[in-house]
């Protein structure tokens, strides 16, 4: 989860009077990011087993992006993702309880993230980049292909955090975030 996804190809050109290749130089950009979980869960009986199937399979319906989160030490990975192949189960008895497993694939499509936690009722994001990005605000709102302005947003659910996660190519992006930590960089 914490490795960088794999990187698109660069654009090279042979020419039949010259060696190699000229390819294209500068940072490189990356593909969208992969993520395989392997999953079982301890059921009372195969009513169990259907019934925590199907919420499950509820809970990667969304027709978003969906929130993951893992915690590695005291650093807070967030992801958003949406399923990418079928999630199928499989069952087997192991010590007097009936053990569903499930795999499934999720694809997270913009890897590349600055992540802040912001702590109060509304916030303020002064952003300088030279392409857009896009902000999820955490509370379910999103704001897509932002500039360079300065962006405020109030939060209405009654929480006292939010995670915010600025994504796109944030390789020239500097962003300030009133109320708010810095949480995660990934360039």
């Amino acid at each position: 989860l914490m490795d960088l996804p794999k990187p698109r190809g660069r654009t090279a050109q042979e020419w039949t009077d010259t060696h190699g290749q000229m390819i294209s130089t500068g940072r490189p950009l990356y593909s969208a990011r992969e993520i395989k979980l392997s999953c079982a869960m301890p059921c009372e009986g195969l009513g169990d087993v259907a019934q925590k199937a199907t919420a499950v399979k509820e809970m990667f319906m969304s027709g978003d992006l969906i929130s993951l989160t893992a915690t590695i030490g005291d650093t807070l990975l967030p992801f958003l993702v949406y399923v990418d192949d079928e999630i199928s189960f499989t069952r087997k008895w192991a010590g007097g309880k009936l053990i569903a497993s499930f795999s499934v694939k999720l694809i997270e499509p913009e890897p590349l993230k600055r992540v802040y936690k912001a702590t109060a009722a509304s916030v303020k994001l002064a952003i300088t980049t030279p392409t857009p990005v896009n902000v999820y605000w955490g509370d379910g709102k999103t704001q897509y292909d932002a500039q360079s302005s300065t962006i405020a947003h109030q939060y209405s659910d009654g929480k006292t955090s939010h995670i915010v996660i600025i994504t796109g190519n944030i390789n020239n992006l500097t962003s300030t975030l009133t109320t708010s930590s810095l949480l995660w960089n990934l360039l």
